[in-house]
C-alpha cells in the first residue's frame, strides 16, 4: 500500500538510499563520487564537463549566421539605401 502524504512527507530515507538516488539524478557513478570526495572529477565526468564548457562556442557562429539571414529576410538591401537619401 502507498503511504499516504504525510508519513511521504515526514518519512526520512536512509543515507544510501538517498546517496544512490542523488547519483543516478546526476548521472553520477560510485566511482565519480569517490573521486569528488577526494576533490578530484571523476572520470567520467571530466568529458560531460568539457562538452558543457565547449557547447556555446559550437553555438556562437550558428547564431551569428542565424541573425545574419533573419535581418536579410526581414531587410531586403534597398530598404537601407531608402532610408540613407
Amino acid at each position: 500500500m502507498a503511504p499516504s502524504y504525510i508519513e511521504y512527507v515526514h518519512s526520512r530515507p536512509e543515507w544510501s538510499e538517498l546517496l544512490c538516488r542523488l547519483a543516478d539524478a546526476n548521472h553520477f557513478t560510485a566511482a565519480d563520487l569517490e573521486a569528488n570526495r577526494r576533490l578530484l572529477v571523476g572520470p567520467d565526468q571530466f568529458s560531460y564537463h568539457l562538452r558543457t564548457a565547449l557547447l556555446p562556442f559550437f553555438f556562437m557562429p550558428l547564431g551569428g549566421i542565424a541573425v545574419s539571414v533573419i535581418v536579410r529576410v526581414a531587410f531586403p538591401s534597398g530598404h537601407f539605401a531608402r532610408l540613407n537619401r
